[in-house]
C-alpha cells in the first residue's frame, strides 16, 4: 500500500486515501482494491480533536474549521495513526498460463492476503463491478445510502452484472462447477 502511494501506482484514490489499481497486460486482466491499512480520520473528524466544542459551536460550520487546519499537521496526524485491523484488501485476475481446472481457475477473486484464498468465477468480471462488489463489500454503510440515494440504484446492479462476460469453455470447465464459484 504505502508503495503504491508513493509512487502513484493507482488508479482512482478515494476519499479514505484507499485505491483502486486496473491493468491488463499479456492478455490477463488484473484488478485490485486496496483499502487504507491505517485508521482514516476524515477533516471532519479531526476538527473535534483540536478545536474545543466551545470553538466548534462558536464557528458553526465544520467546513470552515476544516480550512483552518494545516496540511502538513493533519498529514502528520494520519502518518501517526494505528493499523486499521478490518482493512480490506481485494484482488480480481484472470490467467490464462496458470489455469487448472479446480486447482487455479482462470478468473477468480482473492479476498484477503493469502494467495491460496482464491473464489472461481465463471465470468469475466468487468472493473465497475469489481469496484461496486469492494464498495458494497467494505463500505457497506454508503451502499445502504446509494439505494437510497441514486434512482434506479438496483438496475444498475442488474445491467452491470450482465456486461460480465460468461467464460468460453476453454477457460472454464464444466468441473469447476462442482466446487463453490460465483457465476
Amino acid at each position: 500500500y504505502d508503495c503504491a502511494i508513493c509512487n502513484f501506482d493507482y488508479e482512482f484514490l478515494l476519499n479514505d486515501d484507499s485505491i483502486f489499481q486496473f491493468s491488463f497486460k499479456n492478455d490477463e486482466l488484473r484488478y485490485a482494491f486496496i483499502q487504507n491499512p491505517y485508521i482514516y480520520i476524515s477533516k471532519e473528524e479531526y476538527v473535534t480533536t483540536i478545536f474545543t466544542q466551545e470553538e466548534v459551536s462558536e464557528i458553526n460550520n465544520i467546513d470552515v474549521l476544516a480550512d483552518l487546519i494545516d496540511e502538513n499537521e493533519y498529514e502528520q496526524f494520519l502518518n501517526e495513526q494505528e493499523l486499521n485491523s478490518i482493512s480490506n484488501y481485494i484482488r480480481y485476475d484472470t490467467s490464462l498460463s496458470g489455469y487448472k481446472a479446480l486447482n487455479h481457475s482462470y478468473s477468480h477473486i482473492h479476498i484477503g492476503l493469502n494467495p491460496d484464498m482464491r473464489v472461481p468465477l465463471s465470468i469475466i468480471l468487468t472493473p465497475l463491478k469489481f469496484i461496486k462488489f469492494c464498495i458494497k463489500t467494505s463500505y457497506y454503510r454508503y451502499w445502504q445510502k446509494a439505494f437510497i440515494l441514486i434512482p434506479n440504484f438496483e438496475n444498475t446492479l442488474k445491467v452491470s452484472k450482465n456486461k460480465c462476460l460468461n467464460l468460453d469453455r476453454t477457460h472454464w470447465n464444466i468441473k469447476e462447477e462442482y466446487d463453490l464459484y460465483i457465476k
